[in-house]
Protein backbone atom coordinates (compact mmCIF):
# COMPACT_ATOMS: atom_id res chain seq x y z
CA UNK A 1 0.00 0.00 0.00
CA UNK A 2 2.05 3.01 -1.20
CA UNK A 3 -0.80 5.67 -1.05
CA UNK A 4 -0.52 8.76 0.79
CA UNK A 5 -2.90 11.33 2.42
CA UNK A 6 -1.87 13.97 0.03
CA UNK A 7 -2.85 12.03 -2.98
CA UNK A 8 -6.19 11.53 -1.79
CA UNK A 9 -7.30 15.19 -1.34
CA UNK A 10 -8.27 15.74 -4.91
CA UNK A 11 -11.65 17.24 -6.30
CA UNK A 12 -13.53 13.94 -6.99
CA UNK A 13 -13.50 10.54 -4.80
CA UNK A 14 -10.55 8.48 -4.78
CA UNK A 15 -10.70 4.68 -3.97
CA UNK A 16 -8.28 1.76 -3.45
CA UNK A 17 -8.79 -1.66 -1.80
CA UNK A 18 -6.46 -3.19 0.11
CA UNK A 19 -6.87 -6.55 -1.34
CA UNK A 20 -8.97 -9.03 -3.56
CA UNK A 21 -10.01 -11.09 -0.36
CA UNK A 22 -11.68 -8.10 1.74
CA UNK A 23 -14.22 -5.91 1.32
CA UNK A 24 -13.89 -2.58 -0.63
CA UNK A 25 -13.07 0.59 1.36
CA UNK A 26 -13.37 4.22 0.18
CA UNK A 27 -11.30 7.40 0.72
CA UNK A 28 -12.86 10.24 -0.46
CA UNK A 29 -12.93 13.74 -0.37
CA UNK A 30 -15.90 15.71 0.45
CA UNK A 31 -16.46 19.23 -0.40
CA UNK A 32 -20.06 19.07 1.34
CA UNK A 33 -19.98 21.98 4.26
CA UNK A 34 -19.91 19.35 7.22
CA UNK A 35 -16.77 17.83 5.52
CA UNK A 36 -14.75 20.97 4.09
CA UNK A 37 -11.29 19.93 2.87
CA UNK A 38 -11.49 16.60 4.78
CA UNK A 39 -10.71 13.52 3.95
CA UNK A 40 -13.54 10.52 5.39
CA UNK A 41 -12.92 7.14 5.96
CA UNK A 42 -15.51 4.58 5.47
CA UNK A 43 -16.32 1.42 5.05
CA UNK A 44 -19.13 -0.92 3.59
CA UNK A 45 -19.75 -3.92 5.80
CA UNK A 46 -20.37 -3.31 9.23
CA UNK A 47 -17.50 -4.97 11.85
CA UNK A 48 -15.35 -5.40 9.08
CA UNK A 49 -12.62 -3.94 10.56
CA UNK A 50 -12.42 -6.12 13.38
CA UNK A 51 -10.71 -8.93 11.46
CA UNK A 52 -8.20 -7.13 9.22
CA UNK A 53 -4.82 -8.15 8.61
CA UNK A 54 -2.45 -7.19 11.54
CA UNK A 55 -0.68 -5.00 8.41
CA UNK A 56 -3.40 -3.24 7.35
CA UNK A 57 -4.40 -2.18 11.13
CA UNK A 58 -1.33 -0.77 11.91
CA UNK A 59 -1.52 0.77 8.75
CA UNK A 60 -4.98 2.09 9.66
CA UNK A 61 -4.30 3.11 12.84
CA UNK A 62 -1.08 4.73 11.81
CA UNK A 63 -3.24 6.83 9.50
CA UNK A 64 -5.61 8.84 12.24
CA UNK A 65 -2.79 8.82 14.35
CA UNK A 66 -0.47 10.69 11.99
CA UNK A 67 -3.31 13.03 9.68
CA UNK A 68 -5.77 15.03 11.89
CA UNK A 69 -7.81 15.83 9.18
CA UNK A 70 -9.26 11.97 8.54
CA UNK A 71 -12.25 11.45 9.96
CA UNK A 72 -13.75 8.24 10.71
CA UNK A 73 -17.00 7.29 10.52
CA UNK A 74 -18.75 3.92 11.57
CA UNK A 75 -20.61 2.00 13.61
CA UNK A 76 -20.71 2.09 17.45
CA UNK A 77 -21.67 -1.25 17.44
CA UNK A 78 -18.59 -3.17 19.29
CA UNK A 79 -16.65 -0.21 19.60
CA UNK A 80 -14.49 -1.77 22.77
CA UNK A 81 -13.37 -4.57 19.59
CA UNK A 82 -11.68 -1.29 17.58
CA UNK A 83 -8.62 -0.56 20.51
CA UNK A 84 -6.40 -0.90 18.43
CA UNK A 85 -6.83 2.28 16.59
CA UNK A 86 -4.89 4.96 18.21
CA UNK A 87 -5.31 8.91 18.67
CA UNK A 88 -8.35 9.49 16.39
CA UNK A 89 -9.37 13.38 16.44
CA UNK A 90 -12.05 13.62 14.93
CA UNK A 91 -15.22 11.03 15.12
CA UNK A 92 -18.08 11.07 13.54
CA UNK A 93 -20.55 8.19 14.02
CA UNK A 94 -23.66 8.24 12.07
CA UNK A 95 -25.76 4.95 14.09
CA UNK A 96 -29.44 5.50 14.32
CA UNK A 97 -29.17 4.79 17.80
CA UNK A 98 -26.16 4.05 20.17
CA UNK A 99 -25.53 3.28 23.61
CA UNK A 100 -23.62 5.53 26.07
CA UNK A 101 -21.60 3.14 27.33
CA UNK A 102 -19.88 1.82 23.65
CA UNK A 103 -19.26 6.00 22.57
CA UNK A 104 -17.45 6.28 26.46
CA UNK A 105 -15.76 3.22 25.79
CA UNK A 106 -13.96 4.47 22.23
CA UNK A 107 -13.57 8.15 23.75
CA UNK A 108 -11.57 6.43 26.36
CA UNK A 109 -9.64 4.68 24.30
CA UNK A 110 -8.97 7.99 22.17
CA UNK A 111 -7.34 10.40 24.37
CA UNK A 112 -6.64 12.87 21.85
CA UNK A 113 -9.96 12.84 20.64
CA UNK A 114 -11.09 16.43 19.65
CA UNK A 115 -14.33 16.46 18.39
CA UNK A 116 -17.26 14.31 18.34
CA UNK A 117 -20.17 14.74 15.94
CA UNK A 118 -23.21 12.23 16.88
CA UNK A 119 -25.90 11.93 14.46
CA UNK A 120 -27.79 9.37 16.30
CA UNK A 121 -29.48 9.11 19.47
CA UNK A 122 -28.21 7.88 22.43
CA UNK A 123 -30.79 4.99 24.17
CA UNK A 124 -29.73 5.25 27.47
CA UNK A 125 -29.06 6.87 30.26
CA UNK A 126 -25.96 9.03 30.27
CA UNK A 127 -24.43 9.75 33.29
CA UNK A 128 -23.79 12.88 34.57
CA UNK A 129 -20.28 12.49 35.08
CA UNK A 130 -19.61 10.99 32.03
CA UNK A 131 -16.33 11.17 30.09
CA UNK A 132 -18.11 12.52 26.81
CA UNK A 133 -19.45 15.85 28.66
CA UNK A 134 -15.39 15.85 28.91
CA UNK A 135 -14.70 16.16 25.14
CA UNK A 136 -12.84 19.45 23.76
CA UNK A 137 -15.83 19.93 21.38
CA UNK A 138 -19.03 17.58 21.14
CA UNK A 139 -21.94 17.95 18.57
CA UNK A 140 -25.11 16.01 19.22
CA UNK A 141 -27.61 16.28 16.87
CA UNK A 142 -29.97 14.30 18.71
CA UNK A 143 -29.20 15.02 22.35
CA UNK A 144 -32.71 13.98 24.31
CA UNK A 145 -30.40 11.70 26.39
CA UNK A 146 -28.95 14.83 27.77
CA UNK A 147 -30.73 17.10 30.60
CA UNK A 148 -29.58 20.79 31.02
CA UNK A 149 -27.65 19.50 34.11
CA UNK A 150 -25.66 17.65 31.50
CA UNK A 151 -25.33 20.62 29.71
CA UNK A 152 -24.27 22.28 32.79
CA UNK A 153 -21.51 19.81 33.50
CA UNK A 154 -19.85 19.96 29.58
CA UNK A 155 -16.13 20.54 30.63
CA UNK A 156 -15.07 20.94 26.72
CA UNK A 157 -14.92 24.27 24.74
CA UNK A 158 -17.50 23.79 22.21
CA UNK A 159 -20.81 21.96 22.15
CA UNK A 160 -24.31 22.11 20.17
CA UNK A 161 -27.01 20.15 22.11
CA UNK A 162 -29.76 19.54 19.59
CA UNK A 163 -33.35 18.46 20.31
CA UNK A 164 -32.72 18.76 23.89
CA UNK A 165 -35.92 20.07 26.40
CA UNK A 166 -35.10 23.49 27.95
CA UNK A 167 -37.21 26.44 29.07
CA UNK A 168 -36.59 30.57 30.06
CA UNK A 169 -35.40 29.46 33.28
CA UNK A 170 -32.36 26.95 32.68
CA UNK A 171 -30.99 29.66 30.49
CA UNK A 172 -31.44 32.17 33.51
CA UNK A 173 -29.63 29.05 35.17
CA UNK A 174 -26.37 28.82 33.03
CA UNK A 175 -26.23 32.20 32.76
CA UNK A 176 -26.35 32.30 36.63
CA UNK A 177 -24.14 29.93 37.19
CA UNK A 178 -20.94 31.36 34.66
CA UNK A 179 -21.25 34.41 36.33
CA UNK A 180 -20.69 33.09 39.82
CA UNK A 181 -17.98 31.39 38.45
CA UNK A 182 -19.65 27.86 38.67
CA UNK A 183 -19.41 26.11 35.09
CA UNK A 184 -17.57 26.32 32.28
CA UNK A 185 -13.79 27.58 32.71
CA UNK A 186 -12.92 26.21 29.20
CA UNK A 187 -15.82 27.24 26.97
CA UNK A 188 -15.95 28.85 24.08
CA UNK A 189 -19.48 28.51 22.45
CA UNK A 190 -22.69 26.42 23.33
CA UNK A 191 -25.31 26.48 21.15
CA UNK A 192 -28.33 24.54 22.54
CA UNK A 193 -31.53 23.62 20.27
CA UNK A 194 -35.33 22.61 21.08
CA UNK A 195 -38.53 22.19 19.60
CA UNK A 196 -39.78 25.74 21.13
CA UNK A 197 -40.09 27.82 24.13
CA UNK A 198 -40.91 31.19 25.46
CA UNK A 199 -38.17 34.00 25.99
CA UNK A 200 -38.67 36.75 27.75
CA UNK A 201 -35.98 39.59 26.51
CA UNK A 202 -36.55 41.52 29.99
CA UNK A 203 -35.39 38.41 31.48
CA UNK A 204 -31.94 39.72 30.61
CA UNK A 205 -32.14 42.97 32.06
CA UNK A 206 -30.40 42.33 35.33
CA UNK A 207 -27.53 41.66 33.97
CA UNK A 208 -27.14 45.28 32.49
CA UNK A 209 -25.75 43.89 29.28
CA UNK A 210 -25.10 45.57 26.11
CA UNK A 211 -26.05 46.00 22.75
CA UNK A 212 -23.66 44.38 20.53
CA UNK A 213 -23.06 47.39 18.07
CA UNK A 214 -21.59 49.04 21.72
CA UNK A 215 -19.30 46.12 22.71
CA UNK A 216 -16.41 46.60 20.73
CA UNK A 217 -16.28 43.10 19.91
CA UNK A 218 -15.51 41.67 16.42
CA UNK A 219 -18.14 40.73 13.57
CA UNK A 220 -16.37 36.87 14.10
CA UNK A 221 -16.13 34.55 16.72
CA UNK A 222 -12.37 33.11 16.38
CA UNK A 223 -13.13 30.01 16.29
CA UNK A 224 -10.42 26.98 15.75
CA UNK A 225 -10.43 26.55 12.13
CA UNK A 226 -10.32 23.02 11.83
CA UNK A 227 -13.59 22.86 14.35
CA UNK A 228 -15.65 25.72 12.72
CA UNK A 229 -16.21 23.41 9.70
CA UNK A 230 -18.74 21.41 11.69
CA UNK A 231 -20.38 24.50 13.88
CA UNK A 232 -23.69 25.48 12.35
CA UNK A 233 -23.96 28.79 14.00
CA UNK A 234 -20.98 31.39 13.01
CA UNK A 235 -23.46 33.73 11.68
CA UNK A 236 -23.26 37.67 11.46
CA UNK A 237 -26.86 38.15 12.45
CA UNK A 238 -26.50 35.83 15.74
CA UNK A 239 -23.98 38.18 17.00
CA UNK A 240 -25.82 41.63 15.91
CA UNK A 241 -28.45 40.50 17.80
CA UNK A 242 -27.19 38.95 20.74
CA UNK A 243 -26.77 40.92 24.34
CA UNK A 244 -23.16 41.15 26.08
CA UNK A 245 -22.58 40.52 29.36
CA UNK A 246 -19.65 41.11 31.45
CA UNK A 247 -18.82 39.00 34.56
CA UNK A 248 -16.82 40.56 37.92
CA UNK A 249 -13.45 39.22 36.83
CA UNK A 250 -13.93 41.35 33.32
CA UNK A 251 -14.57 38.30 31.25
CA UNK A 252 -17.19 39.00 28.35
CA UNK A 253 -20.32 36.56 27.08
CA UNK A 254 -22.57 37.27 24.47
CA UNK A 255 -26.18 35.76 24.35
CA UNK A 256 -28.53 35.66 21.59
CA UNK A 257 -32.10 33.86 21.85
CA UNK A 258 -34.85 32.83 19.30
CA UNK A 259 -37.81 30.96 19.63
CA UNK A 260 -36.49 27.30 19.70
CA UNK A 261 -32.25 28.23 20.26
CA UNK A 262 -30.21 29.76 22.97
CA UNK A 263 -26.14 30.55 21.85
CA UNK A 264 -23.58 31.72 24.42
CA UNK A 265 -20.31 32.64 23.06
CA UNK A 266 -17.71 33.35 25.59
CA UNK A 267 -15.16 35.97 24.65
CA UNK A 268 -11.11 34.87 26.14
Amino acid sequence: MQVSVREWKTETPQFFTFSSSIPFYRVNFNSCNLFHETVSFTYHRRNVLIDLPTEIKTYLSDLFWKTPDVDFIFCLDDAVKYNWIRSIEILQYRDEYAKSKDLECLIENNPNLRLVFALCEIVDYVEINSNILQIQNLISMKAAAFTMSHVYQFKGKNAVFANIRFDQSDIITLIDKWMNREIYDNLRALKVHGSGYVFEPESLDKYQGKQWSESGLPNKYPFDPKIQRYLDFEDDMYHERSIVITRDDGKLASVFTDDTSFFFWIWH
